[in-house]
């Protein structure tokens, strides 16, 4: 299957919570969801992104969006998303955000887990991301999962002039995390290790 179709494949991958008693499912990203993801958007970040902007992502061809829906209850919602670009060996994460009110539960690790899967299907080897130097949460979240600080760019976010800490790490070691917790998005993993 080429990396063209593969990207564009549906993918339905369900987990329960026993928290939360709902289920995650990741699918791709589509116009349809710009709605409730553009609230996402604003409620989480400085400088939110324009629908022009998430559109723009959604017809690259280095970029990959997804999205954690809940299901299993009458009305589904999405629970967050990640856009991330692949090139060159390297997945490159852009944005991420959960929900507010479903933060803390494991969609941003669900989320995480199939960017990895998927960017070891499509060949990548390195994850690079981001993250604001004041945002010591979103710094261990990934370093949970391997990630380590490279460098700092210095006044990286334009809108509050934070430096940005760049994190990267081996995504086959990702991989292992969440395939000796059983915290995989589906089997998928066993011919990526």
């Amino acid at each position: 299957m080429s990396n063209t179709a593969l990207h564009h494949q549906r993918r339905k991958v369900q987990h329960y919570r026993p928290m939360s008693a709902q289920f995650i499912e990741i699918t791709d990203m589509t116009s349809n969801d710009l709605d409730e993801i553009l609230q996402i958007e604003k409620a989480s970040f400085h400088a939110p992104w324009s629908r022009g902007m998430f559109l723009h992502e959604l017809q690259s061809t280095i970029s990959r969006s997804i999205v954690a829906r809940t299901c299993g209850n009458a009305f589904p919602e999405i629970a967050g998303y990640m856009i991330y670009w692949l090139f060159s060996g390297e997945a490159h994460i852009h944005k991420m955000a959960v929900k507010e009110i479903l933060r803390r539960q494991g969609v941003g690790t669900k989320l995480l887990g199939e960017m990895i899967r998927l960017s070891l299907r499509e060949g990548a080897q390195w994850c690079v991301l981001e993250v604001a130097r004041s945002n010591e949460r979103a710094k261990i979240f990934y370093e949970k999962f391997g990630f380590r600080v490279q460098t700092v760019r210095e006044r990286y976010y334009t809108e509050s002039g934070d430096d940005a800490f760049v994190m990267a790490a081996d995504i086959g070691e990702c991989a292992k995390w969440f395939h000796e917790r059983d915290d995989t998005v589906d089997d998928g993993w066993e011919s990526h290790s």
